[in-house]
C-alpha cells in the first residue's frame, strides 16, 4: 500500500477487535522530518519510514498553519523527552 495508518489522518483505519474503530480519529506525523530515512530504507521498510502527509490548506483553510504548529509542538516534546 502507498500509506499505512501511521502517517496522516487515521479514521476507521485502526481496528477495535475485528471491526474498524470509527469512535476515534488520530493524526500521525514525524515531528522531526517530513521524509525520514533514506530512499532505500523507505522502499524496503515503508511501515517504519512513512513520509508525512499533511492536509492541503487550500482545501481546508481552517487548518491554516496546522503543519507548522504541529511540527513546533512535536519538536518541543522531542526536546523535552
Amino acid at each position: 500500500p502507498t500509506s499505512f495508518y501511521n502517517a496522516g489522518w487515521s479514521h476507521g483505519k485502526e481496528k477495535l477487535g475485528d471491526e474498524p474503530d470509527f469512535a476515534k480519529a488520530s493524526y500521525y506525523f514525524n515531528p522531526l522530518t517530513d521524509v525520514p530515512g533514506t530512499k532505500d530504507e523507505r522502499e524496503k521498510y515503508p511501515a517504519s519510514y512513512p513520509c508525512n502527509k499533511w492536509p492541503n490548506e487550500d482545501d481546508l483553510p481552517q487548518l491554516k498553519d496546522f503543519k507548522q504548529s504541529a511540527q513546533k509542538l512535536g519538536k518541543i516534546i522531542h526536546q523535552t523527552v
